[in-house]
């Protein structure tokens, strides 16, 4: 067994076999990255107000709806610049940014697994599961801001445990770098984690009293370089003030206050790490109880290395358990910390004799979970799909997948089990993002509402959105959107003499309707809404309450644009 492992790490070392598998894991986040309309949540930030500050001609106050947005640092907004002035101004070339970070991320992993491990097989299947990860997968394809920070965070670890393995002084520089740039990217945050991480970490090995002030001095002046400058030139442009409301009441009042988001428990992320992990995460509860078995038989080297792993994973889990403000992509930082330890302990088993009692039945858990997914992927996908003849090909190679590894799961063939929840997860993706991400778009109508929008709309009339947030509207129009939310908002402007053109779910026309508000429907259009009780009839729910086109104007000669088909 040990020369078959051997003989893996020599093929894995070859130039074409690496290139093959970093383009294997490329094209989940580089397949279709244009094609797919911005999604209505963090995305339309980072698309228009890079966009508004080129048009301004300045880059110091980022604005968006062409107001000043100050609730994150601009390095985001900056890099997006620096995209479109090399690419043009697009979703692709923003999103571009995004796949670089994702990617830069899993070099990262990929670069810290091989220094813990020593074993090519751990950092590819790391990198892999990484990159697998549904809630990486997802962020890694529309959120540029979690990207910047996810890479900032893991590369703060690893050149701090390059530092504890060599004593260079240099790698703590560095470590600042990726601090400074963290921050300038979401602010204290990028910074907390790290030097939690750290601290808790130099804490366990007794080294505190051993820290050399003297590099982490100079990693705070790197820092220093990074952050001060925007900080500075906000101050003398603006006020002290806006810094105190920018570092204060934006970050720390997430963190104290609920008012920025919904009421969650304690005990908020325990669910959303086993599904926003999965599959890995039923691995991976099951090896923190391995390791833990284990524990008296690994070296001190193994020991120290792991400790860090399991403190990496706990720290932004705990850290956002006590915030009161929880959204469930904040523990992110923790995902590749756990791929890694779950990549190490599949290379340990492998070179077992036999696979302890637990490992089949983990396993066939899995694949049982897996072909539940391809089960629903298969009632998903005959909805959404034009075509359906990949989803006939992919669901039986998935499902096939999922068989075979119940069965190798129990006999001699354990370590090819082991192996193929990986490509059984890599299937599924690559999937998703060639044939359904483009299918998506017919019901993701925002980008032909606003065409429509611009043919009619003249400079001074209103354009808004009610009481569905459409912040896309804004880059897709290229003017200032009135944001309404309340019914008196809405009644204001509707019987103003000034035209309004207004993007609504149809359910809320009776808020005009009841006030006798005279507005004309010019056109409705399906409203992607995805619900889990609905998933078995999702098309009709689509187009039973579309996003509507709605007018103040009097009724013309031209009949409505109808409903698409």
């Amino acid at each position: 067994m040990e020369r078959d492992i051997v003989h893996i790490e020599e093929i894995l070392g070859r130039k074409p076999v690496a290139l093959a598998l970093a383009a294997l894991l490329a094209a989940l986040y580089l397949i279709h990255a244009g094609t797919s309309s911005i999604w209505d949540s963090n995305e339309a930030f980072y698309v228009e107000t890079p966009r508004e500050m080129m048009e301004h001609g300045t880059h110091l106050v980022p604005t968006f709806n062409y107001q000043p947005r100050l609730n994150k640092p601009p390095l985001a907004y900056w890099l997006v610049i620096v995209a479109y002035r090399l690419g043009g101004v697009s979703v692709w070339s923003q999103r571009l940014v995004i796949a670089a970070f994702a990617l830069a991320t899993l070099l990262v992993v990929w670069q810290l697994a091989f220094r813990l491990t020593m074993s090519r097989s751990v950092a590819w299947a790391a990198a892999a599961i990484t990159a697998l990860t549904p809630r990486i997968f997802v962020m890694g394809r529309r959120s540029v801001i979690d990207m910047v920070l996810l890479f900032c965070v893991t590369a703060a670890v690893f050149y701090l445990h390059a530092y504890l393995e060599a004593r260079r002084p240099g790698d703590l520089i560095w470590m600042g770098v990726c601090l400074g740039l963290g921050f300038m990217d979401k602010g204290p945050v990028a910074v907390a984690l790290p030097l939690i991480i750290a601290a808790a970490y130099l804490v366990w090995r007794r080294e505190w009293p051993h820290v050399p002030w003297g590099a982490v001095a100079l990693a705070v002046v790197a820092f220093a370089l990074i952050v001060l400058p925007w900080y500075v030139g906000l101050a003398r442009t603006l006020s002290v003030d806006t810094i105190y409301r920018l570092l204060v009441v934006e970050n720390f009042g997430r963190f104290t206050v609920e008012d920025f988001g919904p009421q969650r428990g304690p005990f908020y992320y325990l669910p959303i790490f086993l599904a926003d992990f999965a599959p890995w995460s039923l691995l991976f509860v099951a090896g923190v109880v391995v390791w833990r078995r284990h524990w008296p038989e690994l070296d001190e080297r193994d020991k120290s290395r792991l400790v860090l792993l399991l403190i990496w994973f706990a720290v932004p889990i705990l850290f956002f358990s006590l915030s009161k403000n929880k959204q469930e992509y904040y523990i992110l930082p923790s995902y590749p910390a756990a791929a890694i330890a779950l990549a190490w302990l599949g290379h340990r088993l492998a070179g077992a004799a036999k696979p302890p009692a637990w490992v089949p039945w983990v396993l066939r858990g899995v694949f049982l979970l897996g072909l539940g997914v391809v089960l629903l992927s298969y009632v998903v996908g005959r909805q959404i799909l034009d075509r359906h003849l990949l989803l006939t090909i992919t669901l039986p190679v998935m499902a096939g997948l999922m068989v075979l590894g119940w069965i190798w799961s129990g006999d001699r063939r354990w370590r090819v089990a082991l192996a193929l929840p990986l490509a059984g997860v890599y299937v599924s993706c690559l999937f998703l993002v060639y044939e359904v991400v483009p299918a998506l778009e017919k019901f993701r109508q925002v980008p032909q509402l606003a065409a429509m929008i611009n043919e009619r709309a003249r400079p001074d009339d209103y354009v808004a959105y009610f009481d569905t947030a459409l912040p896309s509207l804004c880059y897709y129009t290229r003017r200032p959107i009135l944001e309404l939310f309340y019914d008196g908002e809405i009644h204001n402007f509707f019987q103003r003499r000034q035209t309004i053109y207004c993007l609504m779910r149809k359910d809320k026309l009776a808020v005009l309707e009841q006030a006798g508000i005279p507005h004309r429907v010019l056109a409705e259009r399906p409203f992607l809404s995805i619900r889990a009780r609905s998933l078995g009839d999702m098309i009709p729910g689509m187009y039973a309450n579309p996003l509507c086109l709605v007018t103040n104007q009097p009724p013309e000669a031209a009949s409505a644009i109808p409903v698409l088909p």
